[in-house]
């Protein structure tokens, strides 16, 4: 039964059909004299578990084109799954910052485990990878390609569960945020509260405080583009009480502090937004990557949009704006620009407005993210509105 479930997906999924022959048709056959071997003891007879990672180091030194030949060319000596899960490790500290090497690293983690016997420990690893890759192209905003790559990572991973065992929880955790972040630059916000809740459950059942935090601050999101601010706002007080007891938090801290921030704002709240950022310097200061100080700048614009620096308010929004674009987030900096537009069309500038909103709409619709562009067009209505209303 589970077989031919199996096969006639593949048969409708082309996209699933290209992932698992991928995985399962490359492998390469075993020498007789260690076949009936486990893999990791067979793979592991000269490179131990506890030298892959300096010998992964070495491996990075090279381009990345080269690194599946070279892996290849050591096969035999290196156990995939434990090099798989170092690279796993790996992206998973590299986490949102740096979205390139993830898809490198998690590719290179999805050809090792290529060469591997299928088993459910295996099979959720390369889909656990493949979701990584998937997430990169998020950060990066390939929505399409990210889909594409969720889709066949889904695919592989509930394969698993048709003869298999029941997968570790904490796995599942982990892929359900993925999909998750996924599901929220989709605006697919049902989605992606029902898998953040179940993924936080899991977390906390298992006693993994920072990851559950995490989703907590991720499910805070959700609630911020659903309008639903009150259960932001409640989200975001456990995930700070969470961190308070833990170590290695100061990213997390950053996000709670700056997603408040940005909360208080939206909320009309000039002073405490104020107040927080100003409390926030060190936190922010703390994190050197371009699209935390364009994030900081573009909640300072915000706050002086409410305390009535309109001049202001508008170059730091523009400046963020064009940062955004400048590193590539063409979807984040529509995002920013709602805001200038609601700025513009608040001070009666309609030319403006429309000007900004118009290109906005293309970028949003480029995602298929018709939900932020229907907020974009409800910002020029209800000003066109407001202007025939004052004549």
């Amino acid at each position: 039964m589970a077989a031919s479930a199996l096969g006639h997906l593949l048969e409708i999924c082309p996209e699933c059909r290209r992932a698992i022959e991928a995985w399962r048709d490359q492998a390469t056959p075993q020498k007789e004299s260690t076949a009936g071997a486990p893999p990791r003891e067979r793979l592991t007879a000269r490179i131990g578990d506890d030298s892959v990672a300096p010998w992964l180091d070495e491996l990075l030194k090279y381009p990345p084109p080269e690194w599946s030949a070279r892996v290849k060319g050591r096969s035999h000596l290196i156990s995939a799954t434990t090099l798989a899960e170092e690279l796993l490790s790996r992206v998973r500290d590299l986490l949102p910052f740096h979205p390139r090497e993830i898809c490198d690293l998690a590719s290179l983690g999805c050809a090792v485990m290529s060469h591997e016997s299928s088993t459910p420990g295996n099979t959720a690893l390369y889909a656990l990878l493949l979701a990584h890759q998937a997430n990169a192209w998020r950060i990066q905003e390939d929505l399409e390609h990210a889909e594409s790559l969720m889709e066949s990572a889904a695919f592989i991973q509930s394969t698993q569960t048709l003869d298999g065992p029941t997968p570790d929880p904490v796995v599942r955790a982990q892929f359900d945020w993925l999909e998750a972040a996924l599901r929220r630059s989709q605006r697919r916000l049902r989605e992606a509260e029902c898998l953040l809740k179940r993924s936080v459950g899991a977390y906390l059942a298992a006693g993994c405080d920072l990851d559950a935090a995490k989703g907590l601050i991720s499910l805070g999101g959700v609630y911020n583009h659903g309008g639903l601010y009150s259960q932001e706002e409640a989200v975001l007080c456990r995930a700070s009480k969470i961190l308070a007891r833990s170590e290695n938090s100061s990213f997390f801290a950053f996000c709670v502090a700056h997603n408040r921030i940005h909360l208080f704002a939206l909320r009309g709240k000039a002073s405490e937004a104020r107040s927080l950022f100003v409390q926030s310097q060190e936190i922010y200061a703390s994190v050197q990557d371009p699209m935390a100080q364009l994030r900081k700048t573009w909640a300072d614009g915000l706050i002086e949009a409410l305390e009535g620096h309109f001049r202001s308010a508008r170059r730091k929004l523009r400046l963020a704006q064009e940062g955004f674009t400048h590193y590539g987030r063409a979807y984040t900096s529509a995002m920013v620009g709602k805001d200038l537009a609601a700025l513009h069309a608040q001070q009666g500038q309609l030319q403006q407005t429309e000007r900004t909103i118009n290109e906005i709409i293309p970028v949003f619709e480029d995602k298929d993210v018709h939900f932020e562009a229907d907020a974009a067009r409800k910002i020029l209505r209800d000003a066109l509105a407001g202007r025939r209303d004052v004549n």
